[in-house]
């Protein structure tokens, strides 16, 4: 450990010493930079405590809330009619996969609102699955698209650059033939 200790001796008692006054500015020094080294410990000792135990608090909550759900779904629960008379008794897991499974299997509109009439176009899982697979399909075809736009331009472009530059070589060709047989003409 190292310590730097100042020491400013502004009044020296009648009865003290140079050496008094400087040994308890040295003690009082000392002592303030030891109390200093240990909050500073502390408060890092204590903030590392109090978060493991947050941290285990939360473990333990987590586990309770674990438990006491599985235990509550577990139980058995009677369901009724709409008078109260009993209808059958099961086990709450049991009760909420049919009332998720009922709930999928309820006719929707096209748009996924919930109905009872001729305007049903299917069940609410075929709704959900028809939606996502129409989603993904979107998402993928629209990089998919813009790929073969740009090739199919690139292919055209290489077209017409290639009957363009045909047809340009075979106007050289006539101009020179047109020009070869004037010039024979000439020349005769």
């Amino acid at each position: 450990m190292k310590l730097k200790i100042e020491v400013e001796l502004d009044y020296i008692d009648e009865d003290g010493t140079i050496d008094d006054e400087i040994k308890k500015e040295i003690v009082a020094g000392i002592s303030k930079a030891i109390s200093g080294e240990c909050l500073a410990e502390m408060t890092k000792n204590t903030k590392d405590e109090i978060n493991m135990a947050v941290t285990e608090a939360k473990n333990s909550v987590n586990t309770k809330v674990i438990e006491f759900v599985e235990a509550w779904l577990d139980s058995e629960k009677t369901v009724t009619d709409q008078y109260g008379d009993p209808i059958v008794t099961k086990p709450l897991r049991e009760i909420v996969k049919g009332q998720f499974d009922d709930c999928l299997n309820k006719k929707v509109d096209r748009d996924g609102h919930f109905t009872t009439g001729y305007g049903a176009n299917g069940t609410l899982l075929e709704y959900l699955t028809k939606k996502r697979v129409e989603d993904v399909v979107e998402s993928k075809l629209k990089g998919l698209n813009k790929d073969i736009d740009e090739k199919i331009a690139k292919l055209v472009n290489a077209g017409i650059r290639a009957r363009v530059s045909d047809k340009f070589a075979e106007m050289v060709i006539l101009t020179a033939k047109e020009q070869n047989k004037e010039r024979l003409i000439e020349a005769d």
